[in-house]
């Protein structure tokens, strides 16, 4: 039997925003419902207020669902930071 290697997919997504460390903190502490099947790595870089976010997943539909579950958590933080008109 050969040995199968694992295809995995792959995403990143860069925020560059100016409440960025804001978004950061918001969903850093979120982790994908099955981290058997995806995982994500997040880097904040001061300097250039950007927010790098980096999906890893074993198969697309665990990919698409990681990755519409953050940007959705990060529509609403968005929305939560224009309610409170955060500055």
């Amino acid at each position: 039997m050969q040995n199968m290697r694992q295809n995995k997919w792959r995403a990143r997504i860069a925020i560059t925003h100016p409440h960025s460390l804001i978004i950061y903190n918001a969903i850093y502490l979120e982790e994908p419902a099955n981290p058997e099947r995806s995982r994500v790595y997040m880097q904040y870089n001061e300097k250039t207020s950007e927010l790098i976010l980096y999906f890893e997943a074993t198969d697309f539909n665990a990919l698409r669902a990681s990755l519409l579950s953050y940007i959705r958590w990060i529509k609403l933080t968005e929305e939560l930071i224009n309610i409170f008109k955060l500055k």
